[in-house]
């Protein structure tokens, strides 16, 4: 894996097969795979229904954005999420699960290992 890149993925250890097992029943994890010499990493991860094809309407203001396009970036031992594009409080219909954290791993992350603290700040995560 490339380093300098965070990827987003559903682990499916549950035998999911329909868009609608994986919106309902599995959340988001984030693989950080930092790079070496700068240990930095970024990236993208867009929440929302799996289903309307009329909500990305980027950068306009006129049409109810259903969506949220989020930047994600490691650097100096923290991990920062923002609203690249979309409704910042949109949250995908009732039920589901894709919008919540499951997991976070860091790789090459030899320089971690006696980091013993960790600090949340924000919505829902």
């Amino acid at each position: 894996m490339k380093g300098g890149k965070i990827i987003p993925y559903q682990l499916n250890n549950i035998g999911a097969k329909t868009t609608q097992d994986f919106q309902t029943k599995l959340r988001t994890s984030f693989l950080v795979a930092r790079d070496e010499s700068l240990k930095y990493a970024e990236g993208y991860v867009l929440i929302d229904d799996g289903n309307s094809s009329n909500s990305y309407a980027m950068n306009d203001t006129s049409v109810h954005q259903n969506f949220t396009y989020w930047k994600l970036r490691y650097a100096e031992k923290s991990i920062n999420f923002w609203v690249q594009e979309g409704d910042f409080t949109y949250e995908p219909p009732k039920g589901y699960q894709i919008h919540l954290l499951e997991n976070i791993q860091i790789l090459n992350a030899e320089d971690l290992k006696d980091s013993n603290f960790a600090c949340y700040l924000g919505l829902n995560l």
